[in-house]
């Protein structure tokens, strides 16, 4: 990029960088991996300053010396502290002259909608979208919707999420991009153990299952819990790995293990930060989402080698070649899941379908990739 300064960038987000989930580590891979010679960092965080720290604050103790991190106290858009975000943040665009703002979840981009520009047309507004319009509220929905036209350009890691902004928000599809997630192939590689055995497993009957995500309603757990247990039928010795933070559904999760008589078979590991280890310890990994956006976790099952059971929503199509290194299946139907499952075992050759895992994670969604498609799309401003 060839430019006279600095790009300026001001990223807002509803949660804490340090977090688990998945925008957190995209905002940290942003600022980790893009050239701070080209790019000056400004982060606002809508937990408070004086928040509690979580268990899901991995990297508290990580600090960018060249980012300057402002934390807000934000608990209602329409509450005092939106109004304090909103004229701190301004005053922080005109100070430091920000090229770009980019806002991650809804009160971000409804911040970052009410952002003024100045007479250069700065800040280019981006709003990041993650998810498949999972909101925590109608109010916070039709307010986002009522802001769309503010943005210059909205991003999202897969092609469904945009399809949707287009249905929803009749959003121009020139000013829409696809900006993959993406997965350090480095880090998360296959076991050559696992790897080179697991064709065998069908004779055992010991097979070692994983689940990549927090307990909510919306990640599937409950029918994934039928699925398991038909599958148990056939593989009674094998394994499923629950791993994930409790988001309201851990005693349901724990009520149904005990009903279905899968205690002995189903563990619940929490939220964890060695998830490489884990998934090169098993089989295949399988997300019943109900809705999903385009999963980290299954982007790092398919760079450890694995292949992939899935619902047919989101991104989880661009992840998954069905029938090449996994299956997809239609949501919140445990009897299909459980088919697809067990016709993976029955029929396929898991080390094919592993080496199709992880060619793809490579090729496709490499930090490299993620890397390239921020470049390239931060030379459409011409700053």
């Amino acid at each position: 990029m060839s430019q006279t300064r600095k790009i300026k960038i001001l990223i807002i987000t509803d949660t804490r960088v340090s977090g688990l989930g998945g925008s957190e580590k995209h905002i940290r891979f942003i600022l980790d991996n893009l050239d701070l010679l080209t790019f000056e960092f400004h982060v606002a965080e809508f937990q408070g300053a004086d928040s509690l720290k979580t268990k899901n604050d991995i990297l508290e103790e990580k600090t960018w010396p060249n980012v300057s991190l402002i934390k807000l106290d934000v608990k209602r858009i329409y509450g005092t502290g939106a109004l304090k975000a909103l004229f701190i943040l301004s005053r922080i665009v005109r100070k430091e002259k920000i090229d770009i703002t980019i806002s991650f979840h809804e009160k971000s981009d409804i911040i970052n909608a009410l952002l003024f520009k100045n007479k250069q047309g700065k800040p280019v507004k981006i709003s990041s979208r993650r998810d498949m319009y999972i909101c925590p509220s109608s109010f916070l929905l039709n307010l986002r919707k009522l802001l769309s036209p503010f943005y210059d350009y909205i991003t999202a890691p897969c092609k469904a999420i945009l399809d949707k902004v287009s249905e929803i928000e009749n959003f121009p599809e020139d000013r829409m991009h696809v900006i993959h997630n993406s997965v350090d192939t480095s880090f998360y590689v296959p076991n050559d153990k696992t790897f080179l055995s697991s064709h065998k497993k069908a004779i055992t009957g010991k097979y070692k299952i994983a689940c990549i995500g927090n307990l909510k309603e919306v990640k599937g757990h409950r029918y994934l819990l039928e699925a398991f247990s038909i599958f148990l039928n056939e593989f009674p010795e094998s394994q499923l790995l629950l791993v994930g933070e409790d988001n309201g559904s851990e005693n349901d999760i724990i009520n149904q293990i005990k009903n279905l008589s899968l205690n002995k078979s189903v563990f619940l590991l929490g939220g964890r930060t060695d998830i490489s280890s884990i998934l090169q310890e098993c089989d295949f990994i399988v997300s019943a989402s109900l809705s999903e956006g385009l999963s980290n976790a299954l982007l790092e099952g398919l760079s450890c080698g694995l292949p992939i059971i899935a619902t047919d929503v989101g991104g989880n199509r661009e992840i998954v070649m069905d029938g090449t290194n996994g299956f997809l299946c239609r949501p919140a139907n445990s009897a299909e899941m459980a088919d697809k499952m067990l016709h993976l075992c029955h029929n396929c050759d898991l080390f094919e379908f592993s080496k199709k895992s992880r060619k793809m994670a490579c090729l496709k969604f490499s930090t490299g990739q993620l890397l390239e498609s921020y470049n390239a799309f931060f030379q459409k401003f011409q700053i």
